[in-house]
């Protein structure tokens, strides 16, 4: 009986173990974007919390993907968004979402490119863009994405999070 108990212990401390460091590992590979924004709103510390809690964090979500709008909670504050569906995204009621997660899925989304001041003009409370590439991708490859980058206190960061 005590070696089920030391046994159920210990599978649980090495899964606990496995889920904070890939959380971890994610995390590490967050770069940010635009070397010329100006993030003095949010600088430091306060920056690596304010992107784990709109990366990260469980909250409200909504997901855009081929065009259309699925699995949205109400009020959400957070888009999950594929860059095939970025043209669309003017069509929608984004008042409430501060954070868009981009999904880079393929080298051909690298060839996409998204005028940052037309596409999230409408968002006003937007305060973080997460580029989550599933493909091996540069910073340099990521910037050219953005034509029309303005300087803004927003959040823009990517991060290359291959499946395995």
């Amino acid at each position: 009986m005590k070696t089920n108990k030391t046994n159920l212990l210990s599978l649980f401390l090495i899964l606990l173990a496995f889920i904070f460091s890939n959380k971890l590992s994610a995390q590490n590979n967050d770069i940010p974007l635009f070397d010329n924004m100006s993030l003095s709103r949010t600088a430091g510390n306060t920056t690596n919390q304010n992107l784990e809690e709109y990366v990260y964090e469980n909250i409200e979500s909504g997901y855009f993907e081929n065009g259309n709008l699925s699995f949205a909670e109400e009020n959400f504050k957070r888009l999950y968004i594929d860059m095939a569906s970025l043209n669309s995204i003017s069509r929608l009621d984004l008042n409430n979402v501060e954070a868009i997660i981009i999904k880079i899925s393929s080298l051909n989304d690298l060839n996409t490119r998204i005028n940052y001041a037309n596409t999230f003009s409408g968002l006003s409370n937007l305060k973080c863009v997460y580029i989550n590439s599933e493909i091996q991708v540069s910073k340099f490859q990521i910037e050219n994405l953005f034509t029309n980058v303005p300087s803004t206190n927003i959040l823009n960061y990517y991060g290359v999070n291959i499946p395995r």
